[in-house]
């Protein structure tokens, strides 16, 4: 960063990922608000006993207490509402909104206190140490929150109370500014540490998730997501496909143009793939020349059109060896949907697996569904 600014802050991350950062740290957030929360409640409980000593039990005592008791159950209902709350902007705006009630009750506190007592004045920067340090929140939310209880808090200070001693205003005034300016800095680099650790546990992450050659999800993800699916469908009898395509004769390619040259067709029919699914798709690789596709709310019909597509998008596939020898390749597909029966993936993935050999042993580049009627001849069979 050249220079301190808010906007350019936010600006190190690009926009798509701001969420998925805040949504990684949303929940060790919402554990240090609530904790914080509760260890600023003693001293606002305690502070009563002061408040009794000061006013005694008159109007002002009254007024005070009623607005502890306010403020304190507002506490609390912000502590049980954040403990399941899985919502970004809830957490911020709450603990935004929070922090602000929490100046105004402050200031109206002290202003409710005799003028000659300046004995509070330390808590009020003890209090903005916590509210820095203690309750995550977006850098933009916290300096407005901080600036403002500063405000309060100064206003308080310097007109509200009566010194005799000038200079004890003015250290006071100096340690909440300092207090305020360090807050933010401070605050500023953790942030910047946080999203460092968050990239690199990202980049982490997507290399275990991704097979090393191909650039597609692996095996582990792939059966991760697939889950997912099933569970969806259990839940909202979504419909889903399997389908499994494994190349023909890839030994063959491999043997005569080495396997280096082998890698790259693994590389380009995975790109092929790619361009022809859609994005809701998922696609995997889950052996050597073995892939597999989910496709999410699709029918078994539809689900065919798809790996027929893209099997006829093989056959024409113009790939050529880094000398420039043609390569031609093919491959068996399986295809797969969801029954009401299924109760685990494996039974899914089983029938997609047995089409795809039926497919293979009745000639390079057929298409089988889960009935075991062959597609072929290049014209594909969707009567049940």
């Amino acid at each position: 960063m050249s220079r301190f600014s808010l906007t350019r802050l936010w600006g190190e991350l690009p926009v798509e990922l701001r969420q998925e950062y805040r949504k990684f740290y949303l929940k060790q957030d919402v554990k240090q608000a609530r904790i914080t929360m509760m260890v600023m409640m003693i001293p606002l409980v305690c502070s009563g006993i002061l408040d009794y000593l000061l006013l005694g039990l008159g109007p002002r005592f009254m007024v005070s207490l009623l607005g502890r008791g306010v403020f304190l159950s507002y506490t609390a209902f912000v502590i049980l509402r954040l403990r399941k709350t899985e919502s970004i902007k809830y957490y911020d705006v709450s603990t935004f909104i929070w922090l602000l009630t929490g100046s105004i009750f402050l200031i109206i506190g002290g202003a409710l206190r005799p003028a000659a007592y300046s004995g509070h004045t330390i808590v009020y920067i003890v209090m903005l140490v916590f509210m820095y340090f203690g309750v995550p929140n977006r850098l933009n939310y916290w300096a407005i929150a901080g600036s403002f209880y500063t405000a309060c808090m100064l206003f308080a200070v310097i007109f509200m109370k009566d010194s005799a001693n000038p200079s004890e205003i003015m250290d006071t005034s100096l340690a909440l500014l300092v207090v305020t300016a360090a807050g933010i800095f401070i605050n500023h680099r953790i942030y910047s540490y946080k999203r460092s650790h968050f990239m690199a546990y990202r980049q982490v992450a997507e290399l275990a998730s991704r097979d090393g050659l191909t650039g597609i999800i692996n095996r582990r993800v792939f059966l991760e997501h697939a889950e997912k699916e099933m569970t969806r469908f259990q839940r909202y009898e979504k419909p889903f496909c399997m389908v499994i395509m494994d190349m023909d004769e890839f030994k063959c390619i491999n043997d005569t143009h080495g396997h280096l040259e082998g890698d790259g067709v693994l590389r380009k029919y995975a790109m092929l793939v790619n361009s022809e699914i859609r994005k809701s798709d998922i696609f995997g690789r889950i052996g050597g020349e073995e892939f597999c596709l989910i496709l999410p709310e699709t029918s078994r019909e539809e689900a065919v059109e798809i790996a027929y597509r893209i099997g006829r998008k093989c056959e024409g596939a113009d790939i050529h060896t880094s000398e420039g020898a043609p390569v031609k390749f093919s491959v068996s597909t399986g295809v797969a949907e969801i029954q009401a029966g299924d109760t685990t993936i494996d039974q899914l993935m089983r029938r997609a697996d047995i089409a795809m050999y039926q497919a293979k042993q009745k000639g390079h580049s057929g298409l089988v569904k889960s009935d075991m009627r062959m597609v072929e001849g290049g014209r594909v069979d969707l009567m049940n």
